[in-house]
């Protein structure tokens, strides 16, 4: 079983910290638009995971967010032609069952489905580009440490996909989360804590799960 506990951020951290969660979320969303027209054009091939040495450095050069955009694009896509492929099926369902009452376009009805000559799914018209609506930043274990605070219950430790004046290092920025009485029950009932986090802004507040 897996529950979240999510932590509205905006109203402790401050100005400066919330500004770069603005720019984050920016240059995030239009990095995934971006990949998901590279992947549906052909010039990204669809994998579950691709190096980063592949991927083109848009707004975002680091190489490990940059993975991580893919790899979100990569399942955005595969969710799109799932469902696609049911809208293509339920409409053949629909034509064969038509021709086959009608006696009509018998070679359509002798063929099996998986025998017809169909276009790729990502160039038919089925298919439809997804909108990016509700961003959600998901970020493995890599890219976070979750500590101990004093003022707050803990504080979490993120890595940003930005780099300093020397552009050697990832700036970071330290997130106050205070704990309530959801988070204290999951804590207290033994759940383990997963090694991913979600960020998302609802309603123009972060959040974190």
């Amino acid at each position: 079983m897996i529950r979240s506990s999510k932590h509205n951020i905006s109203n402790i951290a401050n100005q400066c910290k919330l500004i770069f969660f603005d720019r984050l979320f920016a240059d995030y969303k239009h990095d995934l638009e971006i990949y998901i027209d590279y992947i549906i054009d052909g010039t990204l091939p669809l994998k579950t995971n691709l190096s980063s040495k592949f991927l083109p450095a848009e707004t975002i050069t680091h190489s490990k967010y940059k993975r991580e955009i893919y790899k979100q694009a990569s399942s955005i896509i595969r969710s799109q032609i799932d469902k696609s492929k049911k809208k293509r099926h339920e409409k053949y369902k629909a034509v064969y069952s038509y021709f086959k009452k009608n006696n009509r376009q018998q070679n359509f009805i002798d063929k099996r489905f998986s025998e017809l000559n169909l276009n790729d799914i990502l160039q038919s018209k089925y298919f439809t580009k997804p909108s990016i609506k509700n961003l959600s930043v998901n970020l493995t274990n890599e890219f976070y440490d979750i500590q101990k605070g004093n003022s707050f219950d803990q504080f979490l430790s993120l890595k940003l996909p930005y780099f300093n004046e020397k552009g050697t290092r990832a700036i970071k920025i330290n997130i106050p989360i205070k704990n309530h009485r959801q988070s204290n029950k999951l804590r207290d009932s033994g759940f383990k804590l997963r090694d991913n986090i979600q960020i998302k802004n609802i309603n123009g507040q972060y959040n974190i799960c």
